[in-house]
């Protein structure tokens, strides 16, 4: 990351967030949630995909999906402002 010097991480799950931030517990609590890692680096919480394919219930499956896709759109106006540089975006906290 150090090379590389991401604008934006967008975290897929608890074994990413753990892995980024130390902390993978309550996943669905902290999805679409921004936290800044020590380096200043912002990471969007998510869940991985292969929740949503494991999902039985139609309507839960459907609903659990318009999150995911509203987390994946927030993760590109996040990284469209962060590119541009005009702003801070909403919605960053430090954890």
């Amino acid at each position: 990351m150090a090379r590389i010097k991401p604008k934006l991480i967008l975290a897929l799950g608890g074994t990413a967030a753990q892995s980024l931030t130390g902390d993978g517990s309550r996943m669905l609590d902290r999805r679409g949630s921004i936290e800044i890692l020590d380096d200043g680096t912002p990471v969007l919480l998510t869940v991985h995909p292969s929740f949503l394919l494991r999902l039985r219930d139609q309507d839960e499956k459907q609903a659990e999906m318009a999150k995911f896709e509203a987390d994946l759109r927030k993760a590109v106006e996040m990284l469209e402002t962060l590119v541009r540089g005009t702003a801070t975006p909403a919605g960053i906290e430090n954890r």
